[in-house]
């Protein structure tokens, strides 16, 4: 899968309301290097809603504690809203069912500020955007034959068909026949079939 290389920039939306944090932790990021990132910042969960509708982003970076917002529900709020986005937690809480309750809330992983460094950052990061490239690349792939221009039909050795895609559908109407694929099929089948 080429395009899962380290060298495609990342986009990042850090919602943090330290604005301190949220420029070291832009300024350390540029300095790693071993990913490259365009962090966007937000400093409330809104103006991180809001940016998120307004772009495109591989993973969100976000404080559970926010001027509008607290603890796990922060997370269940924001994946409300978002579909597919891994989510990284990065608070200053270190409390183990918090981490329990935000990875059993669909978050990619759990860093506490201060404990973790940048390395420990770029790594989840960098997991966190490949798994995103992955997951969008198979669904691509898995809509290879449905969305095919050309006909596709699948028989099993019974005999009964197990897919067909549009095209065939649409071929069967250019020449006037039933829309049933079926009609494709050797009346005796059996012949065809492996022992």
């Amino acid at each position: 899968m080429s395009n899962l290389r380290a060298e495609t920039l990342s986009e990042v939306l850090l919602i943090e309301d330290n604005q301190a944090y949220a420029k070291m932790l832009s300024a350390g990021l540029a300095k790693v290097g071993t990913i490259p990132v365009r962090l966007t910042h937000a400093s409330s969960l809104k103006e991180g809603l809001e940016r998120l509708v307004s772009g495109q982003f591989d993973l969100i970076l976000l404080d559970l504690n926010l001027p509008d917002s607290a603890g796990i529900e922060t997370l269940i709020r924001l994946q409300s809203v978002t579909v597919g986005v891994p989510v990284v937690v990065l608070t200053g809480t270190e409390d183990a069912s918090v981490a329990g309750q935000a990875m059993n809330s669909g978050a990619q992983d759990y860093l506490v500020k201060g404990h973790s460094d940048l390395d420990a950052l770029a790594r989840a990061i960098r997991y966190a955007v490949h798994a995103r490239r992955a997951e969008k690349e198979i669904q691509h792939l898995a809509s290879f034959p449905q969305l095919n221009p050309d006909p596709i039909l699948e028989v099993d050795s019974a005999g009964s068909i197990t897919f067909y895609n549009a095209a065939t559908v649409e071929l069967l109407k250019s020449l006037e026949l039933d829309d049933d694929p079926k009609v494709f099929l050797p009346t005796d089948m059996g012949r065809f079939s492996r022992p």
